[in-house]
């Protein structure tokens, strides 16, 4: 089984209150909380900011999870996450994001690192929750149960029932 998510939030690896101008000072910050964490080289936050400029990482719902291309894999020791949160939001394109998600995995992990973040995004509730958590504790909990949330659903999906319970807030319905 994978770990969950909130395994991969190191210690400094969330802002709730963060500031940006534009997308590159956006993608700045979650790559040097990547940087700062130990999970990537400096390297890394440029090949972040290479993708960027060939393609979108704004997924809609006001969330962007900035990442490098295979070229940045080098410059990762670790899989890791970062979660900044931009109350007065930062124009990506040409919607306002306001939660930005730094991810960095080894090799081919970034697809199913992205496919694990779809999953507990899809969940309305949990991405609802994510916009409005108010201490870096209640966020690291949110990240904890997204294993949870995805088993959910895909049982939802299937027909299946949830044993698996689900963080405050979070509904099976």
């Amino acid at each position: 089984m994978a770990l969950a998510l909130g395994s991969l939030l190191g210690e400094g690896a969330v802002m709730l209150d963060a500031r940006a101008d534009d997308r590159e000072a956006a993608i700045r910050l979650v790559g040097g909380m990547l940087v700062a964490g130990g999970v990537v080289d400096e390297v890394y936050v440029e090949a972040m900011l290479d993708r960027e400029a060939s393609v979108s990482t704004a997924i809609g719902e006001g969330i962007a999870i900035p990442h490098a291309t295979l070229a940045g894999g080098d410059s990762v020791h670790r899989d890791g996450i970062a979660v900044a949160r931009f109350p007065s939001g930062v124009l990506w394109g040409t919607e306002t994001v306001t939660v930005v998600i730094g991810l960095a995995a080894r090799g081919r992990g970034h697809i199913a690192l992205l496919a694990r973040l779809a999953r507990m995004l899809l969940d309305s509730e949990t991405s609802d929750r994510l916009r409005t958590v108010q201490t870096v504790p209640e966020l690291r909990v949110l990240f904890e149960h997204s294993g949870r949330i995805s088993t959910n659903l895909e049982r939802r999906r299937s027909g299946g029932s949830a044993g698996a319970s689900l963080p405050r807030g979070a509904s099976s319905a």
